[in-house]
């Protein structure tokens, strides 16, 4: 697939065709259902114009075909192509774009070389004349009226077509406390984690399903906890440094540098696109208290939208405004976003950003949709902060956790004594191409 030779354009203007259809029942059902639309035609235009699509459309008819003679999974539908045995169904004007011909499509670089024009969908660049499945129905040949040959494979097709179904790879699991707590802990030896890519892979697959990972046996230093995040991609810069450590002596204007004890919610929700990651590790603790909490968010926003949709989808539109403030800095930092993201088709959940210390004004809610607002996001609250929910752990030295910013969120009980905590974030984008890179995604 992609050679010159298989998918070169044909100069010669000579179309291969295959008379196995004659008498199949999609054929008569089409002449039949064509048929009852010519015999009340409103003018002599729409007569001209059916007549025309009847020929067409029974012209393609005769010409689907498969190695072993007429294919029973393919059926013309007007504008597009159907898979009887799965549901698919491909436009013409979708095949022919997506060509991945070395006319159309560069290898090299793999980009684009061909854009479709719908004003000219007429032409014979795009309607075609033969098609077939090949390879024991797991290819589909098209041949256009212009003779240029496609060639697809038809797990591609599935995989990067138009579906209402999840294309996640791992079932992701939602937890509540006691599930998480009845479930083995996704932890990784360090060793495995950085010398094996095994170890790393299984990391990323528990971040990926529980959207969180503990690598244990890590040295207690600022640059070795820097290293288990540059495992997974580099470092996210913020106005907290790269590698940040902080202690409960208010060196910053952010409650993380208290003693106190913080709620759960995700970080840097007041940036264009938050953290995809936040690492921690606690490198010294000589007193009591400070566990840290974990909360999946995606089990109580699925919650939410089983128990009451209607606020569920409000809260994947209402635009919420976020900020982080810091006068002795002069930092400020300030973004637009929905609280509840989900994917565009499948409508998987994709990103919870909840974090109500940083609220900024709600200068975006117009005031009639207040009190709905409120409703939905404290329904929303209820659920993040129900004691079924939480899951709690403690961290020490030589344990670095890995959680999954846009999924899980996390807050902390208070403490006494010194407690020193070094992290970092990642990139969402670079952790997708850490999934992508090494087939977890």
């Amino acid at each position: 697939m992609g050679s010159t030779t298989c998918c070169r354009l044909f100069l010669n203007r000579r179309v291969f065709y295959s008379f196995a259809i004659r008498q199949s029942q999609a054929f008569n059902c089409l002449i039949s259902r064509q048929l009852n639309t010519i015999s009340r035609p409103s003018s002599k235009r729409n007569l001209r114009a059916n007549n025309w699509t009847l020929r067409n459309q029974v012209s393609l008819c005769r010409y689907i075909s498969s190695e072993n003679g007429v294919n029973s999974d393919l059926q013309i539908k007007g504008d597009y192509l159907e898979f009887k045995s799965n549901s698919l169904q491909l436009s013409w004007l979708w095949l022919r774009d997506h060509c991945r011909c070395d006319v159309c499509y560069n290898h090299l670089t793999n980009q684009k070389n061909f854009l479709i024009d719908p004003s000219i969908s007429q032409s014979s660049s795009f309607t075609p004349a033969n098609v077939e499945l090949e390879s024991d129905g797991q290819e589909l040949k098209i041949t256009w009226k212009d003779n240029h040959i496609t060639r697809y494979d038809i797990s591609w097709l599935k995989e990067n077509s138009f579906s209402r179904e999840s294309k996640l790879p791992i079932k992701q699991f939602y937890w509540t406390g006691e599930k998480m707590r009845s479930e083995d802990r996704p932890v990784v030896d360090y060793d495995d984690y950085m010398k094996t890519e095994e170890g790393l892979k299984q990391s990323l697959y528990y971040l990926l399903k529980y959207g969180f990972t503990i690598v244990q046996g890590s040295p207690a230093t600022i640059e070795d906890t820097g290293n288990i995040a540059e495992r997974v991609a580099n470092i996210m810069e913020t106005c907290f440094g790269r590698v940040w450590s902080f202690t409960s002596d208010f060196e910053r204007a952010d409650t993380a540098y208290s003693n106190m004890g913080i709620g759960c919610h995700t970080d840097t929700t007041y940036l264009t696109c938050p953290a995809g990651i936040q690492v921690f590790h606690c490198m010294e603790h000589d007193g009591e208290g400070g566990e840290t909490l974990l909360v999946d968010g995606f089990q109580a926003a699925h919650k939410l939208r089983q128990d009451h949709e209607e606020d569920f989808n409000y809260l994947t539109h209402a635009i919420v405004p976020h900020e982080f403030v810091d006068k002795k800095s002069k930092d400020h930092y300030y973004s637009l976003g929905h609280v509840l993201s989900v994917a565009p088709t499948s409508r998987d959940l994709t990103h919870i950003r909840f974090n109500m210390y940083d609220l900024a004004p709600l200068s975006t809610i117009p005031q009639a949709d207040v009190k709905q607002f409120y409703t939905a996001y404290n329904r929303l609250r209820k659920n993040l902060v129900n004691p079924s929910n939480e899951f709690w752990l403690k961290l020490k030295p030589g344990m670095v956790l890995l959680v999954d910013n846009w999924r899980i969120l996390h807050g902390r009980s208070s403490f006494t004594g010194k407690r020193v905590v070094c992290g970092c974030y990642i990139n969402r984008n670079d952790l997708s191409n850490a999934y992508r890179r090494h087939d977890v995604l």
